[in-house]
């Protein structure tokens, strides 16, 4: 069977010669390569080539899209509060890029949030970070004073 033929009769649940194979190499593939993952994320084209050589190496049957494009990470569009930690710019030159997660809220307030009715918990989740900072000042929070924002932080739109 060649690559279209074992992908269609295995999603169509008939037999096949072997099982389809699609790993996501995304941070394996540039270490399998001799590149630094600061070296993939600074240049696409060595990232790709990495790629391509485990496909050709490996002989598996479906490619992987690399998600070495900074808008194109995991949490970029989300709408939790994340910060993208990115090898060679805030991490380690060959560490793993990482989503440097908040705190929205203490341990403590867990009780007071499920005793509200269940329409105001509705409200909160679907219109995001205004009406997280609103609740918030509800429970008696007071902002925090923030730093100024290094220039690659996602910011999100109310």
């Amino acid at each position: 069977m060649n690559v279209e033929e074992r992908i269609l009769a295995a999603v169509s649940l008939e037999p096949v010669d072997r099982h389809p194979v699609f790993p996501i190499l995304v941070t394996a593939a540039p270490r399998l390569r001799g590149i630094t993952q600061g070296e993939a994320w600074r240049d696409h084209e060595k990232a790709r080539e990495a790629l391509l050589w485990c496909w050709r190496e490996f002989g598996y049957d479906v490619i992987s899209k690399p998600n070495y494009y900074y808008p194109m990470i995991p949490g970029r569009f989300c709408g939790a509060p994340v910060r993208n930690l990115i090898p060679g710019r805030q991490l380690p030159e060959d560490a793993l890029y990482q989503i440097d997660e908040r705190v929205l809220f203490p341990r403590e307030d867990y009780d007071r949030i499920a005793a509200l009715p269940t329409a105001l918990r509705g409200r909160l989740h679907r219109r995001g970070h205004t009406a997280l900072a609103a609740f918030r000042h509800r429970l008696g929070h007071r902002p925090a004073p923030s730093p100024q924002a290094p220039p690659w932080e996602v910011r999100v739109r109310p």
